[in-house]
């Protein structure tokens, strides 16, 4: 575009920087600021949003907050940037503080605000934020917004104020799958709301709004909690109709209501598993613990290191292998044996 000589304007730099913000790219993003330093669009509204949130998003807050004192002008758009930016950084005092200036300016939140400021709330566990924000939605007439609604179930649940989340999913018109996923997550958490817990999952099964593997977790963890091997055998074989395909965390459920503590067996299964499914991260944890487990068992280095290698990660295949040198393990060396010789044959010698 510079090359033909075409001059971008203020929503082809948002969009360049919102393209940045996607992909993380702070570093571009700063060259593009550079770009409109230069020009008269150093002072659009649009552009410098999109500033505020790539910032924001790419944890640079000092910045995002230099750009945001900057602005001569500020709308609903850039106060929610900034206030989002806080949430997702986990700075919940300075989104609520943010937020009460943007009160104080006189301006009135949109749902993505509310939706923001109760994210942070709940993130800092504070239940008398997450109710004010509550009457803020109940002010502006908001109550009625499936997602803020099941938005602030979440909240509730995460401050462990169970009785209020609930009253607030009696209330809702529509009943969602997330708003029920939270609520039990809670009540499993929680550990003492079994009987409401059970009920709950009874209406969701009944009224087929769908069961995912959250759900069968939670479930399955409250059996163990009541000690409850016959219930907690309905749900495994509901899991395995509902969730037939291949889930570590539903095993982990599985494994914790059945009260087995895990062994090598159990950590090689999954670290199968992982190769399999080309799951580095839960591989690694596996790979971990057997190591500790049989530090002298070649095969679980081998493994791990087919596991980096179908993923292309060469160097940690390297370092996997430069592991097993330290500790002097070879693999085990292939055999095969022949019928018509009935002699056993080495197929891979040792270098």
């Amino acid at each position: 575009m510079h090359r033909v000589g075409v001059r971008p304007n203020q929503f082809t730099y948002g969009s360049t920087l919102r393209a940045c913000t996607s992909m993380m790219c702070l570093g571009t993003g700063e060259q593009i600021q550079g770009c409109v330093e230069k020009t008269r669009l150093v002072k659009d509204l649009f552009v410098q949003s999109a500033l505020v949130d790539m910032y924001s998003k790419c944890g640079n807050m000092e910045d995002a907050c230099c750009v945001f004192e900057s602005m001569a002008e500020r709308d609903v758009v850039s106060w929610n940037v900034m206030i989002s930016g806080y949430a997702v950084q986990g700075l919940e005092d300075d989104a609520f503080q943010l937020f009460r200036s943007m009160l104080r300016e006189g301006m009135i939140p949109d749902c993505f605000t509310l939706g923001s400021v109760m994210k942070a709330s709940c993130r800092g566990r504070s239940v008398m934020k997450v109710i004010q924000v509550h009457v803020f939605i109940i002010h502006l007439g908001y109550e009625l917004d499936s997602v803020l609604t099941g938005s602030l179930i979440d909240a509730y649940v995460k401050c462990g104020s169970l009785r209020i989340a609930y009253q607030i999913y009696k209330t809702r018109l529509k009943r969602d799958t997330i708003s029920c996923t939270a609520l039990i997550t809670g009540y499993a958490r929680e550990g003492i709301y079994s009987r409401d817990a059970f009920d709950l999952f009874n209406e969701i099964h009944q009224t087929h709004m769908g069961i995912d593997n959250v759900i069968l977790c939670s479930m399955l963890n409250m059996c163990a909690n009541t000690v409850s091997l016959d219930l907690g055998r309905q749900f495994h074989a509901l899991a395995l109709k509902y969730q037939p395909n291949h889930d570590v965390a539903l095993g982990n459920a599985l494994i914790d209501m059945m009260k087995i503590k895990p062994n090598a067996s159990l950590w090689g299964a999954i670290l199968g598993a992982c190769c399999i499914y080309s799951d580095k991260s839960l591989g690694e944890v596996a790979a971990r613990h057997l190591f500790d487990l049989e530090p002298e068992k070649s095969v679980n280095y081998v493994v791990l290191a087919n596991i980096y290698a179908a993923m292309g990660l060469w160097e940690s295949v390297s370092v996997t292998r430069k592991l097993m040198e330290e500790r002097s393990l070879r693999k085990c060396t292939g055999y095969s044996l022949f019928q018509p010789t009935n002699k056993r044959l080495t197929l891979l010698l040792p270098s």
